[in-house]
Parts: C-alpha cells; sequence; structure tokens
C-alpha cells in the first residue's frame, strides 16, 4: 500500500543518490528497492550480525574460536553489500590504466590515490550504512511528530495517483523534501 512505501522510498532515494555521488552509477532500481528490499535488506542483516551479542566481545581468548559464527555471518554479508558494486570498480580500473581516472567521482578520486579494493569497500559499506541509520533516525522522527507524517501521507495519496511510487514523483512531493531539510 502507499502509505506504507514512506521509509523504502527514502532509503531507495538516498542509495541513488549516494551511488550517483560516488559511483557515477544507478546501482540499484528504485522500483527494486520497493519490492524487495535490495541494499536495505543486506544492510539490515549487517546490522543486525554486526550488532549481536557476541561471546568473545567478553572473553577475547575465544575471540578466533568464532563460536557463534558471527565472524563468518558478518564476512558472508559483506561480501554480498561488495559484490553489488565491485563490477563497477573493477570496470573503472581498467578504464583508468595508465592514467588519472575518466570519472570525477569519489570513485575516481581513491582509485587516483591507489587505494584497494578492501579499502574502497569498506569505505563505501561505511558510507551506505551510516546513511542507513540517518535514514532510520529521520524516519522515527516523523514517527514521533503525527502531524508530519500525516501531512506526507496526504501528499502522497493525492499527487501519487497508483499504487507503485517512482522517483520520477519525488519532485512532487514538496513537503516530504521541506520535512528532510528540517532535519
Amino acid at each position: 500500500m502507499l502509505i506504507d512505501q514512506p521509509i523504502k522510498v527514502a532509503f531507495a532515494t538516498v542509495y541513488n543518490i549516494l551511488s550517483n555521488l560516488l559511483l557515477s552509477s544507478d546501482f540499484m532500481s528504485f522500483e527494486k528497492e520497493i519490492v524487495d528490499g535490495g541494499m536495505k535488506a543486506l544492510l539490515d542483516k549487517y546490522v543486525e550480525v554486526i550488532g549481536a551479542l557476541n561471546v568473545s566481545d567478553l572473553y577475547p581468548i575465544l575471540g578466533a574460536l568464532d563460536l557463534q559464527g558471527i565472524n563468518k555471518k558478518t564476512m558472508e554479508v559483506f561480501m554480498s553489500i561488495c559484490a553489488m558494486w565491485e563490477p563497477i570498480i573493477k570496470d573503472r580500473r581498467q578504464g583508468s590504466r595508465g592514467n588519472a581516472s575518466s570519472q570525477t567521482d569519489f570513485l575516481g578520486a581513491l582509485i587516483d590515490i591507489s587505494c584497494t579494493d578492501e579499502q574502497i569497500n569498506y569505505l563505501l559499506l561505511e558510507i551506505f550504512a551510516s546513511s542507513a541509520n540517518a535514514i532510520e533516525w529521520a524516519m522515527a522522527e516523523l514517527i514521533e511528530s503525527p502531524e508530519s507524517m500525516k501531512k506526507v501521507r496526504e501528499q502522497m495519496t493525492r499527487e501519487i495517483k497508483q499504487d507503485v511510487l517512482k522517483e520520477s514523483h519525488l519532485p512532487q512531493l514538496h513537503y516530504l523534501k521541506l520535512f528532510s531539510k528540517k532535519l
């Protein structure tokens, strides 16, 4: 239902903006995020795994044993997330051999200063995960303000004439834009 979509819309929009700033590429489909979660689902899983109570945090001597499998799960989720942008990194590295990268974006700058793929992966994950936290905080603020939430819902219902919200609808959602700037 349209009214239940604001948080998914916010995540998909922010990730598209970030992916364009960082990688000069839309690496996620706005509609796919609405339907199955995509990157958000992976980031949620990542936060869940790294936030789990780990017995080796209490008893560091047990850390190498990975008794709960948390390190293994963390690496699996990390690799799944990195798989989303690794082809972009690989293509960019191949295209920039011998001279400065052809793109003037964040990834191009990282390649120009000879960052490794591992460094780039960790940095991108940190940026995207931090954004996820910021969006959740903004949505919590919206939930805490029932009047604002009501206005956002009314505007979405009025401006969007079908059940599926698309990125092209975002410029029409003025109140949502104003609310996000207030935060």
